[in-house]
């Protein structure tokens, strides 16, 4: 599904699903707003789409998987019912990037 502004596309969203013959789990990805448009509500009616297209339909969990780093986008999800933690993703950087701390978790500390 896409957002459209004038003749221009300002948002778009879409729905992943791991067995097309199971609804059980979709996914929300991806859930994209270009930078002019972001805080105007385009995300959120992007989202109550979706919302609107799986209700009834019998499915146990809508997800999303924004990365830790964009705060803005877990505050939106969190602030639209996200509130659950089912998975949690752990890897080795060996870049030099420099992360953030004090992540805890079941009282462990992670970087993120």
């Amino acid at each position: 599904m896409v957002a459209v502004s004038g003749d221009e596309v300002v948002g778009l969203v879409g729905m992943l699903w791991p067995d097309e013959r199971s609804i059980e789990e979709i996914e929300v990805e991806p859930l994209i707003v270009s930078g002019s448009h972001r805080g105007k509500g385009v995300g959120s009616m992007l989202l109550d789409a979706v919302i609107k297209r799986v209700e009834g339909k019998g499915i146990k969990y809508l997800t999303v998987r924004p990365v830790m780093r964009n705060v803005k986008a877990l505050e939106f999800f969190r602030k639209r019912g996200f509130d659950k933690v089912g998975r949690v993703e752990l890897f080795i950087d060996y870049t030099d990037r420099e992360w953030k701390k004090n992540l805890s978790l079941l009282d462990l500390d992670f970087e993120y």
